[in-house]
């Protein structure tokens, strides 16, 4: 029997020239001999899941249930999608970035209003909800919009067609086109959990799709996914204490130099027209609320790349040296842009739902009932429930939600700028080159040809316009993107930023520590008898009798299951492979292993703790073979103990411990405020409560210390069991996930969604 495999080009040839019924019966012959392989060759060559690939008509095709139903509703959705292709089609490049605008920042609008609504009236979490809205608007972004550019954009013209009108029914259609394009991710979900990690995909009473893990495990294989979505926003919280720190010191050493810096502002002219100086005093105004945005987007890719360097820099291909601060002072300074046009969309946004809501008298009265709760949910419920016009209520919401959304003028929600004046602005306050800034731009601008998502690169040049949407530039983390932004332009080499940057940085830290570390690169390299290479110790560092052996793998950003499967089956298991030659060696050379460190002959090497070390969250605490997974979070926090890292200064944090203080040590009891302060049920000043607070919770943690030094033992001890984000583990619940009514079936989303139990980032 014929295999895919095998004749893959005569089923191409078959699909080329439109001979269906013969592709149907080929894949069914294949099917036959081999379902699961099958359907993986055509994920493999980017047949599936694909909208060509559904012009096969599949009622007759032979093969197991769940497939078939699979098939059939991504052709469904894909034909909803497609009735729009004459509209879209007909769309100049700016028109299609104007109606993705405003379809994301006028329902940015309405996030943030309700989340006012929910934190006034029903008590809910600030932090939760601006977290979640700025989620929700780059998942929008990064799946649908990435869509749009991959089908429709790269091949629109630049000339605008004046005959397209934006109206009430244009913007209707991009709603109804995201609310569209959402499960088609979900259904790339569904397809690579089977394939890639094993999960069944199965029909259910005839009508219902679902895939289930291995041994029905969704609840630990979900939570351990979350909890490293959640482990990472957790510690981007703690930046803020250690940005303002150095923002300050920096601030301070300025003032207190003897030796004044010179001024880099290149102003205009007194000669120049009033509208240059004011464009001037518009971009030195942004420059200096740009500051602590610089500091942070530093603070974050040291934290990412390179978290015990104090100074870091990127070296590119070309042998360059890119400036980290300077970058970041490019992009923060049109993060700023970003949020003044952010202001104006508020303020717009918000006259129109003030505007409406006089003539919605319902909504104003259940407003004032559920006030009166004063946040009780028993009773908020209770009022939703009984209050006899709550439904009406709840209309007049949706009327003032839409009136006031389309009172947003479209000019805000994409920002146009002239490259050249825009380029001459930045150089004036910065002192920046202009071909500098010109390339910090190029990197961060998106290009159809390069292999990275859209939420990385935000910037679109169109003409002499540079043109982007206010939220993707505003709460977007350039730091997270410049890898991901220079590896796709071929600009940066990952083996040499793990090399000179990551490797370096956590050998000084270890060396900070009083360990002892390998000094001289050429003794990392491990060679046999023959002195040929076996492998390299990337970081080795030995304290009283412990040795630490790290084998570090540096990755980019990692969004999709096929993604992070590839990584850890490729990489990570190189890294478990690589330690197993380093512990080899380590064991049947130990007078070598002294001699590199520097260490006397006679020292004693009492135990070997061996590491897989990374940047990412992805896969943290996890077993590859024997060796644990861990991230640079873990090891700079233990290591520093995290009070040099200010992580003693978070209120969620203290709060997060003191819960953990409860569970594992339930005679330990703490001072009722606390207690009840950790648990959401009695306000404390933090800052007057602080100190009392901080020292009750580093008692707990004293065990790490001896004598008030760090010790080793400790440290791999905690490593092993998840010490500092143990807490996590309680703080996640899971709830349903979204069901789609899909041509006649219904599909769950892929997995069950987790929240958190207020958290820093959430309450239910």
């Amino acid at each position: 029997m014929q295999s895919l495999n095998e004749n893959f080009s005569q089923f191409q040839h078959y699909f080329s020239i439109g001979r269906f019924v013969d592709c149907v019966s080929f894949l069914s012959a294949c099917f036959s001999e081999n379902s699961k392989g099958t359907l993986r060759k055509l994920y493999k060559e980017k047949i599936l899941p694909s909208k060509e690939f559904c012009r096969i008509n599949f009622n007759t095709l032979q093969c197991p249930t769940g497939y078939k139903a699979y098939f059939q509703i991504l052709t469904h959705q894909y034909s909803t999608i497609t009735r729009h292709d004459k509209f879209l089609k007909s769309l100049s490049k700016r028109q299609l970035l104007q109606g993705v605008a405003s379809f994301l920042e006028k329902w940015n609008a309405e996030l943030k209003y309700n989340a006012k609504w929910g934190i006034e009236f029903i008590n809910q979490d600030a932090n939760y909800l601006e977290t979640e809205r700025q989620s929700l608007v780059l998942n929008h972004a990064g799946k649908g919009f990435q869509y749009l550019l991959e089908n429709y954009y790269k091949e629109a013209p630049d000339i605008d067609n004046e005959s397209i009108i934006w109206n009430l029914d244009t913007e209707e259609i991009f709603l109804n086109l995201f609310n569209e394009l959402m499960p088609i991710s979900h259904l790339l979900d569904f397809l690579e959990l089977h394939l890639l990690f094993d999960w069944s995909m199965e029909l259910k009473n005839g009508n219902e799709l679902v895939i289930i893990p291995p041994n029905n495990d969704v609840e630990n294989i979900v939570k351990a996914d979350f909890k490293d979505l959640l482990k990472g926003k957790f510690i981007f919280h703690l930046f803020e204490p250690i940005v303002k720190k150095e923002l300050i010191d920096g601030y301070f050493e300025i003032i207190n130099s003897k030796k004044k810096p010179k001024s880099t502002i290149v102003g205009p002219s007194q000669n120049t027209s009033i509208q240059e100086k004011e464009n001037f005093v518009w971009f030195l105004m942004l420059t200096i609320d740009a500051d602590f945005k610089v500091e942070e987007e530093v603070t974050l890719f040291k934290y990412l790349f390179c978290p015990g360097l104090k100074e870091a820099n990127i070296s590119l291909v070309d042998g360059t040296i890119l400036p980290l601060k300077d970058v970041f002072r490019v992009t923060s300074i049109l993060s700023m842009m970003s949020q003044e046009f952010i202001k104006k969309i508020d303020t717009e946004y918000k006259e129109g739902v003030e505007y409406y809501s006089k003539r919605a008298p319902s909504n104003f009265l259940l407003n004032l009932q559920l006030k009166r709760c004063r946040g009780d949910r028993k009773k908020i419920e209770e009022t939703l429930k009984k209050w006899p016009l709550a439904k009406e209520a709840q209309e007049e919401q949706r009327t003032i939600i839409w009136q006031s959304k389309n009172k947003i003028s479209n000019e805000y929600c994409l920002i146009q700028q002239e490259i050249t004046p825009l380029v001459k602005g930045i150089h004036q306050v910065t002192g920046l080159a202009k071909d500098f800034i010109h390339k910090v731009l190029d990197i961060f601008t998106y290009q159809p040809n390069l292999a990275v998502n859209n939420t990385r690169t935000p910037f679109h040049k169109i003409g002499d316009k540079l043109c982007w949407f206010p939220n993707l530039v505003a709460y977007n983390s350039f730091a997270d993107n410049l890898v991901d932004a220079l590896i796709s332009r071929n600009m940066l080499s990952m083996h040499r930023l793990q090399t000179e940057v990551s490797e370096k940085s956590m050998n000084q830290a270890f060396a900070l520590c009083g360990y002892k570390i390998i000094k001289r690169e050429e003794d990392k390299i491990i060679k046999d008898d023959n002195g040929r290479p076996i492998t390299d110790f990337d970081v080795l560092a030995y304290k009283n009798g412990h040795l630490f052996h790290f084998e570090i793998k540096l990755t980019n950003s990692r969004n999709s299951y096929s993604e992070r499967f590839v990584w850890k089956k490729n990489v990570l298991s190189k890294a478990k492979k690589q330690l197993n030659k380093g512990r080899n060696y380590i064991n049947n050379h130990p007078e070598k292993i002294r001699e590199i460190l520097d260490l006397e002959q006679n020292t004693p090497i009492i135990k070997i703790h061996s590491f897989i070390l990374s940047n990412s969250f992805l896969f943290d605490n996890e077993l590859i073979g024997e060796y644990r997974k861990v991230s640079f979070s873990d090891v700079i926090g233990l290591l520093l103990n995290y009070e040099e890292a200010q992580m003693f200064e978070s209120e969620d944090y203290l709060k997060y411990q003191i819960k953990q203080i409860i569970k594992e040590k339930p005679w330990q009891v703490p001072p009722s405020e606390f207690k009840k302060w950790a648990n959401g049920e009695l306000h404390l000043d933090f800052k007057e409560c602080l100190p009392r607070i901080q020292k009750y919770v580093r008692a707990y943690h004293e065990p790490l210390w001896k004598n008030g030094k760090r010790t080793p033992e400790k440290l791999a001890k905690y490593l092993n069991e998840n010490r500092l984000f143990a807490f996590l583990e309680d703080n996640i619940k899971l709830v349903q996930g979204t069901v789609y009514n899909i041509g006649g079936y219904k599909i769950q989303s892929p997995f069950i969604i987790a929240k958190t139990v207020h958290t820093i980032i959430g309450g239910d």
